[in-house]
């Protein structure tokens, strides 16, 4: 039975070789004996960031017996917190991986053929082959000069080698250029090809073999979480419906196998706007019968993550916030839960604060006129235990300059029985119109409880009762435990979860009320801490976001957040951020 071994090594020497890209050499304490095709995996913890619970695969690039080396570019986190490793680094490494792959040796020649950083992968067949002394070319393709990989290995092993540059030189063009004249006129020679790339590419290149009649092999490389099949996460599909998996059956796969239109997505339509360096990043939230919310931005705080104070004393930067939103706000002064009212969980924290807050008189008289001084539209959020206190509440706000209010419906019903309103769409729809018959001409927001069964009724209910906007998610209920005390970590035991470890769950519920169409816009928020995870959520649909549990660590999240979904924009050549909503290709 075949072992993989797991362990801790040390890094004994690392360099960059562009930026973004470097060469680790690991030290094992045990014999290496990797073949043609394998891999390693890096797993994460120690030097590595603890963020991740999923492993990294890297091709082994070369290796002596005793140690291995590995290529690695940064396209993530956590290859960015490898990138960081320095000499002397231990880190936990398991394998080799993978199905060695020997290539015959009955063929009149071998092209290996190679996208960007697909490259180093094909050295062990390069020196496989010059050990043999077999006829072998490279041929390698990448973006630009900054993106070329050294190939004087590859020609210390006999293997001659041809570059083409996508972007730059008097012949640029593709590598599939370079293999379709390599092929041309080639009659009965039979050659080998062996490829690595992008998964369009090795898609081009198997079509190209399959016209010339010639055998390929592609390298390929899937997400995985284990490496020795037990995620089942790697599949690859064939053309007769059989399933194998890159850990276990590759990472080589005969060409002719595989169903490219399973492995390879259609391409995006491509976007011929000339773009702009600057994005208009005004937003406005279309609500029914002609109301409006107007932002200067679609990033705003969440609710019970900010207070008045905090903005007061400069410790919160709000300069590119497009709102401003208040902590609950209801009818009676409420002094809130015992303690302890948080703590920290994996990914997140749990509060459970029980909307402390003075009631909507001294809210109105005290803390009102302080937000309102911050220029910026004010968006009040308001809780209740009765759908008349929270028409009260609303009654009570009207004559304010408030702009919009956001109906908490993630309160009990103490009148009937203490359930949440938002579990319910008929609870949901009294509340809501209670609220609209309070203040026929308020924005309405009404934020949605991920613990619904099924949000998108509870949202179309809000709609129908009056909503001009829906923001999701939430925090769901979760609980902790002091395992030496045995005692809770909350002192009401459970609290809401927030924080990354919901985004996940944030994205599926907007993308769930977006394709529902239901003809209000949505706000998204949970686990939103930069740039990439707000545009993941008005990817599936929100027209704006609210960022909270971010704020404790980072005062300036929002202002990041801001300038993160501006960046995005640009990359994608949107010229205004409303062009980035719901496009999630799927």
């Amino acid at each position: 039975m075949k072992r993989y071994k797991f362990s801790e090594v040390k890094v004994i020497s690392c360099r960059e070789i562009r930026p973004e890209s470097g060469i680790f050499r690991l030290k094992f304490a045990w014999s290496i004996n990797a073949q043609p095709g394998q891999f390693m995996l890096l797993h994460p913890g120690l030097a590595i960031s603890t963020r991740s619970v999923m492993p990294r695969p890297f091709s082994i690039y070369d290796h002596d017996g005793w140690s291995v080396t590995i290529l690695l570019k940064v396209v993530g986190l956590n290859t960015a917190a490898y990138s960081k490793l320095k000499k002397g680094d231990k880190v936990n490494v398991s394998g080799p991986h993978g199905q060695p792959f020997r290539p015959s040796l009955h063929y009149d020649g071998y092209l290996l053929v190679s996208g960007g950083i697909g490259t180093p992968a094909l050295l062990p067949f390069a020196k496989y082959l010059g050990h043999l002394r077999k006829k072998q070319s490279l041929l390698v393709g990448c973006r630009d000069r900054s993106s070329l990989i050294d190939t004087r290995d590859f020609r210390r092993c006999n293997c001659q080698t041809k570059t083409i540059l996508e972007k730059e030189g008097r012949c640029s063009g593709l590598v599939t250029d370079l293999l379709k004249k390599e092929l041309a006129g080639v009659g009965d020679y039979r050659r080998l090809i062996i490829a690595c790339g992008p998964k369009a590419m090795l898609k081009a290149v198997a079509e190209i073999a399959a016209q010339h009649h010639q055998h390929c092999e592609v390298m390929l490389e899937e997400i995985m979480a284990c490496g020795v099949g037990s995620c089942k996460g790697c599949a690859i599909f064939g053309t007769h419906g059989h399933v194998r998996h890159v850990c276990t059956d590759g990472p080589a796969f005969d060409a002719q196998w595989i169903d490219w239109n399973k492995l390879v997505p259609t391409p995006l339509p491509q976007n011929h706007s000339k773009g702009s360096s600057h994005v208009n990043m005004s937003t406005v939230l279309k609500g029914q019968q002609g109301r409006e919310l107007v932002l200067s931005g679609p990033v705003m705080n969440a609710s019970g993550c900010l207070s008045v104070e905090a903005i007061e004393c400069g410790q919160v930067d709000i300069s590119l916030a497009g709102a401003l939103v208040s902590k609950g706000v209801m009818l009676d002064q409420q002094f809130g839960n015992p303690t302890p009212r948080t703590c920290e969980t994996p990914n997140g924290m749990l509060n459970s604060i029980g909307l402390e807050n003075s009631g909507v008189d001294k809210f109105i008289s005290l803390e009102l006129p302080r937000w309102l001084e911050h220029h910026k539209p004010v968006v009040v959020n308001i809780s209740g235990h009765s759908v008349e206190g929270y028409a009260t509440v609303a009654e009570h706000l009207a004559q304010t300059k408030v702009a919009a209010y956001e109906i908490n419906v993630s309160c009990p019903n103490i009148k009937q029985g203490g359930g949440i309103f938002g579990l319910d769409p008929m609870k949901t729809f009294n509340v809501v119109q209670g609220v609209r018959q309070a203040a026929p001409n308020k924005f309405l927001i009404v934020k949605l409880s991920p613990m619904a069964s099924d949000i998108v009724a509870i949202a179309r209910a809000a709609v129908a009762a009056g909503a001009d906007a829906l923001s999701l998610i939430n925090t769901p209920l979760g609980m902790a435990i002091d395992v030496r005390t045995r005692r809770p970590l909350l002192g009401k035991l459970v609290g809401g979860l927030s924080g990354p470890a919901i985004h996940p769950l944030a994205v599926r519920m907007v993308y769930q009320v977006y394709t529902a169409d239901l003809g209000v816009p949505i706000i998204g928020m949970g686990g939103i801490n930069n740039g990439w995870t707000a545009a993941e959520t008005m990817l599936a649909g929100a027209t704006a976001v609210a960022t909270g549990t971010a704020l404790f660590s980072d005062p300036s999240a929002m202002t990041k957040i801001h300038d993160g979904l501006e960046a995005i924009s640009c990359h994608h050549r949107f010229n205004h951020i409303w062009e980035m909503v719901g496009q999630v290709a799927v």
